[in-house]
């Protein structure tokens, strides 16, 4: 049975759930309502019930940092986490490769961390396997997924870190936000690529994906908002999207031509996917084409920063702009309205 501590600060109050049940060591997380509280303490119950959430067994400073990410994924992020397969695939991926994972948690420090950093901008190696170097924005989003893990660590579990090791390492600086977008060429070719005829009922999986390309490109909406896109979700001049990125619902309006593309459709029942395309094959569906067209450094999400600077002829307000594509604060939009030079050139005659 949960029960529930509500703290009051001098800025700001918290509620803290914490779950008690035979068979399983204590559970609780803080949020910044009651509401929210008491939703996934209702979410834990029910996955404890469903025996989705096993007792670990006791946690200590000698219990292995692997073993303890796996306890995070399990009882933690899956619950609170919007982004929680993002989490676990860079988690997972990170002690896949190093073997520092294994060591106890109060022996993973300064030095284990700053090896795990360099070891993925370079290229490491493991069991003769040698993997490719990833980006420093990579590396920065695991080095993220890691910080909040040992932040659980230690205020969830308890377990006496002197620091999180993640605030001594060297970040890798930031990269600059992509400006990459699709001109009308360029969806040309990818839709030729994608054998998808324009005005065209899509009918193989390619075809779905070039016609969810032009979709993208009215709506500015995420691919996994399409995928998960549902007919009841269809109006008659917007698409409800119930969770978005930042976790709130986002309505995005539909032009003259994303209801064209939605006319072509037949209409299921109201809990019928729009899209019957997965995730996974979606993704490769979409590198292959880029391939075969020679635009290899083109990802889909480039189109939901092609729709927003088309947008923002439209929309001169940058609240309306931001109503549109769903972003709730103005620095994350500015990182999508990426304008053609040529074109302010020309606005100011």
């Amino acid at each position: 049975m949960a029960s529930f501590q509500t703290r009051n600060g001098s800025t700001r109050s918290s509620t803290r759930a914490i779950i008690r049940k035979v068979g399983h060591t204590v559970i609780t997380a803080s949020f910044d309502t009651e509401t929210e509280a008491r939703d996934w303490a209702a979410r834990t119950e029910a996955r404890m019930a469903a025996g989705l959430v096993a007792d670990p067994g006791p946690v200590g400073p000698n219990t292995s940092t692997r073993d303890l990410i796996d306890r995070y994924l399990a009882e933690y992020a899956l619950l609170v986490h919007k982004s929680y397969d993002s989490t676990r695939s860079l988690l997972t991926g990170l002690y896949g490769r190093f073997d520092v994972f294994e060591k106890p948690i109060c022996k993973f420090g300064q030095d284990e961390a700053q090896a795990c950093i360099d070891g993925r901008l370079r290229g490491d190696k493991k069991n003769g396997h040698h993997f490719k170097p990833v980006s420093a924005g990579t590396v920065l989003r695991e080095c993220g997924a890691l910080s909040g893990f040992f932040d659980w660590v230690k205020t969830t579990l308890r377990i006496p870190l002197a620091v999180n090791p993640m605030t001594l390492v060297h970040w890798p600086v930031k990269p600059n936000h992509r400006t990459q977008r699709a001109n009308e060429s360029q969806l040309d070719l990818m839709l030729g690529a994608l054998g998808y005829v324009r005005g065209t009922v899509p009918e193989t999986s390619k075809e779905w994906v070039g016609w969810c390309t032009l979709f993208a490109v009215e709506t500015a909406l995420r691919q996994g908002n399409i995928l998960a896109m549902r007919c009841g979700d269809v109006f008659a001049k917007h698409v409800h999207v119930e969770m978005t990125k930042n976790g709130h619902p986002h309505d995005a309006p539909l032009s003259s031509r994303a209801r064209a593309l939605l006319a072509l459709l037949p209409r299921g029942n109201d809990h019928e996917r729009t899209v019957p395309v997965n995730a996974s094959n979606f993704g490769k569906i979409w590198r292959a084409a880029r391939a075969e067209c020679g635009l290899e450094k083109l990802r889909f999400h480039d189109l939901r920063r092609e729709a927003t600077s088309r947008a923002a002829k439209v929309y001169h307000n940058e609240l309306e702009l931001a109503k549109y594509t769903g972003h709730r604060d103005l620095k994350s939009l500015m990182t999508y309205y990426a304008p053609d030079v040529n074109d302010m050139a020309d606005a100011l005659g």
